[in-house]
């Protein structure tokens, strides 16, 4: 496992809080994931990336459905944003999202500690 990047504070999560990108082959936990994205990659190493008219440029994925697997949910994402069929997807890391602020009363991510998983396919 590889620590690829770590932040403070970030606008998104209830302050205060910290973001953590790990590079590794192990799934996040499953009950504390919400999000699965996917690198879908060509042969050649090129890979596909989404716009996002708010966002911008950003891997294509989204929120798991009821009923989904983290795999079925980052596949239908790469399908629904960039067209890309996906059929053999690879764990390659997660975002641990951790925060100690009060959660809005709409929140509907596990809290204090949840995850987003990363595959490339």
């Amino acid at each position: 496992m590889i620590i690829a990047y770590t932040d403070r504070d970030v606008g998104y999560l209830p302050l205060p809080n910290s973001v953590e990108i790990t590079l590794t082959n192990i799934v996040a936990p499953v009950e504390l994931t919400r999000t699965a994205f996917v690198m879908p990659m060509f042969e050649d190493g090129s890979f596909l990336l989404a716009m996002n008219q708010r966002r911008g440029i950003e891997i294509p994925g989204g929120h798991v459905e009821p009923g989904e697997t983290l795999k079925q949910a980052a596949a239908r994402e790469g399908e629904e944003e960039v067209g890309a069929i996906v059929t053999r997807l690879i764990p390659i890391g997660y975002l641990k999202m951790t925060s100690e602020g009060v959660v809005p009363p709409d929140w509907k991510y596990p809290h204090p500690v949840g995850y987003q998983q990363f595959y490339a396919g």
